[in-house]
């Protein structure tokens, strides 16, 4: 991410308005990050398509990792506990 930043500068969120990539899904989604504090997230795997916000402030969106998170363990608990029943 910083090999890019350092090439090719910040992305374009909107006609108006650039973002700091800070994070991908792993599957080439970018999320970043604009000058207001908005999480924006890629529609598609590029660094030059579209964006679209996705939380208004960083803390909401690691807010949202955390409980998708805690979905997919607690998730993958149960269905560990049904296999072994």
């Amino acid at each position: 991410m910083l090999d890019h930043l350092t090439e090719y500068g910040p992305v374009r969120l909107t006609d108006h308005h650039t973002g700091i990539a800070f994070g991908s899904d792993g599957g080439g989604i970018l999320f970043a990050l604009d000058q207001s504090g908005q999480v924006h997230r890629s529609t598609t795997a590029s660094w030059f398509d579209d964006f679209e916000p996705t939380a208004p402030t960083l803390t909401q969106f690691l807010e949202q990792i955390h409980r998708a998170t805690a979905t997919f363990t607690n998730d993958t608990k149960r269905h560990a506990a049904t296999e072994h029943s």
